[in-house]
């Protein structure tokens, strides 16, 4: 399972968020160097559409208003670096020619073409969000006045939506994603701040392994009952035995088209669909050893040749009568032209915390994520668990 993170809200619109911030700051000495800038916030923004859907139009004021409070924890002996964890309500308000009905006990939307109306239709939803971010400021225990940069990424638990129609009565919309998730940047002098935020949108894309088991299957309904999009990605089964036969006796492992597919199948899917970002987890030229220059936010197919555990080979090297270029569709790499021309950047969640597959399993167990009763591969009850193919081999 591999994240794709699509820049944009369920509804087509990106929300790009330009606002001043006015902050009550207080820093508190409890050591001769140490102190804490402790944030109360008020903000207001403004959504600038930058994606549509057909006929659609914004009109009107578009924005939210935001306050909360961030608690300041210092990281180096002169509080210049901190980590900021907060809490906070936002309000949001859309106004559009997009008018949510009631129909036979459904929701639908259509557009409205009157000018009149169209400034007139309003959709609004709450939010309470917790922000975690880095702080770097230029400031000192008696200075409060000072430039500061801060960077982070906010978790949303979003409330229904309360749509005010051009006309007919009000309605309460259950269908929202219950969690979202944004990155921003906030910078400024003294109590000014401009900021910049971009809300994420997961979309999942799982390669279908070729004997996926009830267990398997489990744990992925668990991830999109999270609250996720996601893609099941399912390649012609012909080709996948050919292809699993050849590895075999070429180089006695059939399971390089299994690494090749869950490497290219996201890149491929994210190219497709434009998406800018690419969230994996375990980065085994990270965690095992490896040249740290193939360990920035591309992932090229000297990459994968060296760390995707294909046996030095990429999709090209295994073109043949039998399987042609289109048939290993589904596992061709994409190009570096392709990737810059998307703006493709890929990372690994081990690029920012020590990755620990127990800790993750403990997570992953928290939200519903179940093992096997006993190990099917190594020691671990949690690893290879999702698919017999794997066991059939053994």
């Amino acid at each position: 399972m591999e994240i794709i993170l699509k820049i944009s809200t369920n509804k087509k619109l990106i929300t790009l968020f330009c606002f001043l911030s006015l902050g009550l700051y207080s820093q508190d000495n409890t050591e001769s160097n140490l102190y804490r800038e402790d944030q109360f916030y008020f903000a207001s923004s403004y959504f600038i559409q930058t994606e549509s859907i057909k006929d659609f139009k914004q009109n009107g004021f578009s924005g939210n208003f935001q306050l909360g409070f961030i608690r300041d924890f210092p990281l180096n002996k002169d509080s210049t670096r901190a980590l900021g964890l907060g809490l906070g309500y936002e309000r949001n308000y859309f106004t559009s020619n997009i008018q949510p009905i009631e129909q036979d006990d459904q929701i639908d939307y259509r557009i409205v073409v009157s000018r009149f109306l169209e400034s007139k239709n309003k959709i609004s939803f709450s939010s309470i969000s917790f922000p975690i971010e880095y702080r770097w400021r230029k400031s000192s225990l008696n200075e409060y006045k000072f430039w500061r940069i801060y960077s982070g990424f906010k978790i949303k638990k979003n409330f229904p939506l309360y749509s005010n129609p051009s006309y007919g009565s009000e309605l309460v919309i259950e269908e929202i994603q219950d969690w979202t998730s944004s990155i921003y940047l906030n910078a400024g002098y003294n109590t000014w701040n401009i900021s910049l935020e971009y809300d994420l949108n997961p979309l999942c894309v799982t390669w279908k392994t070729p004997s996926r088991n009830k267990l398997g299957q489990s744990n992925l309904n668990n991830l999109i009952n999270l609250g996720v999009n996601h893609i099941d990605f399912t390649i012609n089964p012909r080709v996948e035995k050919l292809f699993t036969l050849k590895a075999f006796k070429k180089f006695g492992n059939p399971l390089i088209p299994m690494h090749m597919a869950m490497h290219a199948i996201p890149l491929q899917v994210a190219v497709n669909f434009k998406i800018p970002l690419i969230l994996w987890g375990e980065n085994s030229a990270f965690e095992y050893g490896g040249d740290e220059t193939l360990m920035g936010d591309t992932l090229n197919q000297k990459w994968l040749k060296k760390y995707g555990v294909t046996n030095g080979t990429s999709s090209k090297d295994w073109i043949d009568d039998d399987l042609t270029s289109k048939c290993l569709t589904a596992y061709h790499w994409p190009s570096d032209k392709q990737q810059k021309i998307v703006g493709l950047k890929a990372i690994f969640m081990g690029y920012f915390f020590h990755w620990d597959p127990i800790k993750t399993f403990k997570i992953s167990e928290d939200h519903g994520f179940q093992s096997a009763k006993v190990p099917k591969t190594g020691f671990y009850n949690y690893a290879d668990i999702d698919d017999n193919f794997l066991i059939t081999i053994q």
